[in-house]
């Protein structure tokens, strides 16, 4: 298939399926590939000097500043990373550990029992230790965007730059593919996009390049039809559970699809089973929901979903987006894994997948070819 760019991509594959399973494994190699980069050590290395903030504190910096990525405090920013707070910026409050110590009278307790120690006439003999009291006190932190001075290295671009052919028409089969609307605004906060599944609309920052504003669109059609909040919500199974005669449960087999399978099961085995202690369990039918906690997804996982997805359909066309989208999708995977790729991988293949039909059904419709 030719490309949008002129640019030639060798794909094997000629069928949608195959091409999709091609790209998609030479994007995990290309992750994996960055993981193992010098480039990457170097942004690991920078990421291990910040701290990792508690629960707590990251909802005290999303609320006073939610656009922060990078938080440090004064003296930090200057002592490992070279860089300064700039004049008038105003510090981001969260809280600090600030334990302090005090003498306290306890019993004194044998150290391989935890018996307390007697004195001869059998009283608790008494010592003087030295306790902590955990304690906090109000910080403050400045986010990287407040600071000036040595650059931070990164593991990738932070923009595309360059022109498509039939932009236009393309990004038009993208709004058609849309399941929401899609509009352009000045975003200050420098993100290039944002779905929002409250207003159940996507929002593209005006003055991109072409190949970005595309990447973009696509990233964000992906967060619309994998992360909306009203999505259907999967059906639980069923399970055969073993219960004691005092209530004890343990599961016995799980992942039915219907309950009439799990009573059929449970019928087989007469509801009752006898354990390797010849111990006998009554056996029950209950909801298993266990694959639905599964797929609650935080927010490096649906990161790493949607710029996949992004990739996959921009290669499918010709649009080289690996300088951008294997740094974004490394940044949002933790540890020098590519677990959250692994583990999102048919979801993936199977959205790019889809997108890539409903694009070429719309270019197909168009009076025009596209290609």
């Amino acid at each position: 298939m030719s490309t949008l760019t002129g640019q030639v991509i060798t794909l094997s594959a000629q069928d949608t399926a195959g091409r999709v399973k091609e790209i998609t494994e030479k994007l995990e190699q290309g992750v994996k590939d960055l993981f193992s980069s010098e480039r990457f050590q170097a942004y690991l290395n920078v990421m291990s000097k910040f701290w990792r903030y508690s629960l707590n504190n990251t909802l005290l910096i999303a609320f006073q500043k939610p656009e922060a990525s990078l938080v440090a405090g004064f003296s930090k920013w200057k002592k490992d990373f070279q860089r300064v707070v700039k004049k008038g910026e105003k510090g981001i409050k969260i809280f600090a550990p600030a334990p302090y110590k005090i003498k306290q009278e306890v019993e004194k307790t044998d150290p391989q029992t935890g018996v307390p120690v007697l004195d001869s006439n059998g009283k608790p003999v008494i010592e003087t230790k030295e306790i902590t009291i955990p304690s906090f006190k109000v910080v403050s932190v400045f986010d990287v965007s407040q600071t000036e001075g040595k650059e931070l290295p990164d593991i990738g671009v932070d923009e595309l730059t360059g022109g498509v052919e039939d932009f236009e028409r393309f990004f038009d089969a993208l709004k058609k593919v849309s399941p929401v609307s899609i509009s352009f605004e000045d975003i200050q906060n420098g993100a290039h996009g944002f779905y929002s599944p409250l207003e159940n609309r996507i929002v593209i920052n005006k003055g991109m390049s072409e190949l970005q504003t595309l990447k973009t669109t696509i990233h964000e059609i992906a967060h619309a039809k994998l992360h909306s909040i009203d999505k259907s919500k999967p059906e639980p199974r069923w399970k055969v559970v073993m219960v004691s005669g005092g209530g004890v449960k343990q599961d016995l087999s799980c992942g039915f699809e219907t309950e009439a399978e799990a009573m059929a099961f449970a019928e087989r085995e007469g509801w009752c089973f006898i354990d390797e202690n010849q111990f006998e369990w009554q056996l029950e039918v209950e909801e298993d929901i266990s694959h639905i906690q599964e797929v609650k997804k935080n927010r490096h996982t649906k990161e790493v979903e949607a710029e996949s997805v992004a990739y996959t359909v921009c290669q499918h066309y010709g649009l080289d987006t690996s300088d951008y989208s294997f740094g974004y999708i490394a940044g949002w995977s933790s540890g020098k894994e590519t677990k959250e790729l692994k583990d999102s991988l048919e979801v993936i293949r199977s959205t790019a997948s889809n997108l890539i039909t409903e694009i070429d059904k719309c270019i197909e419709e168009s009076e025009i070819p596209l290609f």
